[in-house]
């Protein structure tokens, strides 16, 4: 499995000319550090299996849940009981999707793109968070008054409130995220339609008790449905997402039959679909003007506005009086849309989605989702309140300073926040990712006494199940400090043993620039007699350590191996309620616990400081790296290549078998000071035995022996 990695790999070099660019970073160490040594004799199973114990036990472990809330505290008061400095890096969460009437002028709901709802009782004065209990993604849900309410998720289900969200009950079972619900309209409590599938099986599944039974209806082959809206429970659109055929789906019989229109643009640009009756309907498509319809969709024509601004989103609260919002603009019609005029007293925002209950209560998203307005005089005024909804997170920094050169940075961290596909049923996250924390704070709890000269900086990140947000912050902040991170190592879900210890792997995540710090956390694992076999994966993701590669930090990420992992998580229990201490190995999650440890420690502790001319004090010369040639014996799978350091460049790398024939020869570009040679690149790899090589560079002869070693 390694070898597939190390191939493509080479590929890469292969496509940066000769032998490119050298890579960042610094030699691993050839003999062990004491005093580490001894540190991580207290990273033990036990300790570990006593993090992920307590860290399961705050159930539904959400960013945007109470028990999320309690990891991150725990976290934080357990890095200041070993003596670290802490401190929490506040950070926004998801964006708002769309905003809900429910109760017009009292009860209103607010969606974000991390399936989590706010629920506000009170007009918007107040707001508190909701999970809706749907497995999944939330793609879209509809609210047909104070107390009902549908959520539709990316696997299939729908759940159902009647008591304005304090509980859920599922009225379709969570299917797969092949049969995902992407479009739900309900026109009463009772009579609904939800969107799923795609292509060819794309359908509409209708409920006239309010979920209790469903029929199925069939649509024509043009894709799923992203938007749903009826005018009454006979007339409505499907707006698919296919992007070839201009066309709408049109049914005058409830959804019994569905028959194609002509549309103007693309349906997959149509941003909002505003239906008034069941013959007229609005819709907005993210161009100048709206696209409207008098005689049931037989017939499209664009309408302009007075300033012909990009419009987003569009709706009416009866048949006379609607509003358009868009770029930095919000238009009223009270005239059937004959005539739209600008709002006076709108701020200059651009509007994302807009929902008016009645003619004077409206709730606005700008396009970012970042910001959210109410106006309860139809427009007149409006105020934003945003900072009404607790939508902010944090990640727990924790560090100890560096004596001789704080300013570079070396980072351990993981992301403490976990998902379960059933949310009422808790999200325990034993592996995914207590594990990974608990090597962290296994670290932390080892290295409190530990002299280091760069920075040691520990991070645990929220946000992580919502698209690494956490990390992404972290990484943003990281950037506008010009902070000097010179090494992050990031631990996932490192405590599954697929094959019940028969192969203890470990996969490694890198891209071009963190190949070495890859090699480096394999050879610490071989210096210190851990039993684990490393597999490179170069682009692996998703992972908070991809935060870092986005930002041109080099980073790696950990994660737990076996002959059945690809790119996906082979836990069987991944993101359930399942997901528990019991199930896991801890003794291999000791053992990489021990390589990110010691990895982090060494490069904390490194000989290399300041070797880079802006590192060095003026005036005087940077350090020449010393001569270096690593690993050596190099194994297949244990290493990307063998890195050649302090190369005298312009220079010529020939290695030699020992009958004297030449089986590779590098030209190393001018101003390289390392490179790394990759053996047998480029046919098959070389078999083992030893081999000669030679480096000639300016004043610079180096020969020496290098043995290849099996896997």
């Amino acid at each position: 499995m390694a070898l597939k990695y190390l191939k493509s790999l080479s590929l890469l070099y292969l496509a940066c000319g000769a032998f490119a660019p050298a890579l960042a970073g610094e030699p691993p160490p050839t003999s062990q550090d004491p005093v580490i040594a001894a540190a991580l004799k207290d990273i033990t199973p036990g300790a570990l299996e006593g993090y992920i114990q307590t860290l399961q036990n705050y159930k539904s472990r959400y960013s945007y849940m109470p028990g999320c809330d309690e990891a991150r505290d725990y976290i934080r008061q357990t890095l200041a009981a070993f003596g670290y400095f802490t401190r929490l890096q506040e950070f926004e969460g998801p964006y708002l999707k769309k905003v809900y009437w429910g109760d017009v002028g009292k009860t209103a709901w607010a969606l974000t793109a991390g399936s989590t709802l706010y629920n506000s009782a009170d007009g918007g004065a107040t707001w508190r968070r909701q999970v809706p209990a749907a497995p999944g993604y939330v793609y879209d849900a509809h609210f047909v008054d104070a107390s009902v309410g549908y959520v539709a998720s990316a696997k299939g289900a729908i759940v159902k409130t009647e008591d304005g969200g304090s509980t859920w009950e599922s009225v379709r079972a969570e299917k797969s995220t092949s049969d995902a619900v992407r479009a739900i309209f309900f026109l009463d409590r009772d009579v609904g339609w939800a969107a799923c599938g795609g292509g060819a099986s794309s359908r509409v599944f209708h409920t006239v008790d309010g979920g209790a039974n469903w029929s199925v209806q069939m649509l024509p082959p043009y894709g799923c449905p992203h938007v749903l809206a009826f005018g009454d429970a006979k007339k409505g659109w499907a707006v698919p997402n296919w992007y070839e055929d201009n066309v709408v789906l049109r049914t005058e019989d409830g959804g019994a039959t569905w028959a194609a229109q002509d549309f103007p643009v693309p349906p997959a640009d149509v941003r909002s679909l505003a239906v008034v009756d069941g013959e007229v309907a609005w819709a907005a498509y993210g161009g100048p003007g709206l696209i409207y319809t008098d005689d049931g969709g037989r017939n499209w024509s664009y309408v302009g506005m007075p300033s012909q601004v990009v419009v987003t989103a569009v709706c009416f609260v009866d048949a006379a009086t609607g509003y358009a919002a868009g770029d930095g603009v919000i238009y009223r019609t009270d005239d059937y849309g004959g005539t739209w005029l600008p709002l006076s007293g709108a701020p200059e925002v651009f509007w994302g989605n807009a929902a008016f209950g009645d003619a004077d209560h409206g709730l606005l998203v700008d396009l970012f989702g970042r910001e959210l307005y109410l106006t309860r005089d139809g427009g007149r005024t409006f105020e934003n309140i945003r900072g009404r909804l607790d939508m902010y997170w944090e990640n727990v920094i924790a560090e100890s300073r560096g004596s001789a050169a704080p300013d570079e940075i070396v980072l351990l961290g993981a992301h403490y926040d976990s998902a379960s596909d059933r949310p009422a049923d808790g999200a325990p996250g034993a592996d995914a990712n207590a594990s990974g924390v608990s090597c962290v704070l296994a670290a932390a709890a080892a290295f409190r006494n530990l002299d280091v000269d760069r920075t040691l900086r520990l991070v645990l990140f929220g946000g992580g199940e919502q698209s690494y947000i956490g990390s992404r912050a972290y990484v943003e902040e990281a950037l506008a400090k010009d902070e000097n991170i010179v090494a992050a190592v990031i631990l996932d879900m490192v405590a599954y043993d697929e094959d019940r210890g028969r192969r203890d792997d470990v996969v490694v995540r890198v891209d071009g620039r963190s190949v070495w710090l890859g090699d480096y956390v394999a050879a610490i694992g071989r210096l210190y007699g851990l039993g684990l076999i490393f597999d490179y994966h170069l682009y692996g993701g998703p992972g908070d350590h991809c935060s870092f590669w986005d930002s041109n930090y080099e980073s790696i990420g950990l994660f737990e191996g076996g002959p059945g992992y690809n790119t996906d998580p082979v836990y069987p229990y991944y993101h359930t309620p399942e997901d528990t201490v019991d199930k896991l190995n801890l003794a291999l999650a000791a053992w990489v616990a021990k390589a990110a440890a010691a990895t982090a420690g060494h490069l904390a502790r490194s000989g290399y400081i300041g070797v880079g001319e802006d590192a060095v004090a003026e005036g005087t010369k940077p350090r020449k790296r010393p001569w270096a040639v690593y690993p050596n014996p190099f194994a297949y799978g244990s290493a990307a290549g063998i890195t050649f350091d302090g190369v005298s460049a312009p220079a010529a790398l020939t290695v030699y078998d020992v009958a004297g024939r030449k089986v590779a020869s590098v030209a190393v570009a001018a101003g390289v000071e390392r490179f790394v040679w990759r053996p047998g690149r480029d046919g098959a790899p070389l078999a083992p035995g030893i081999y000669v090589y030679r480096v000639l560079g300016e004043g610079q002869r180096k020969v020496g022996k290098l043995v290849v070693a099996g896997r």
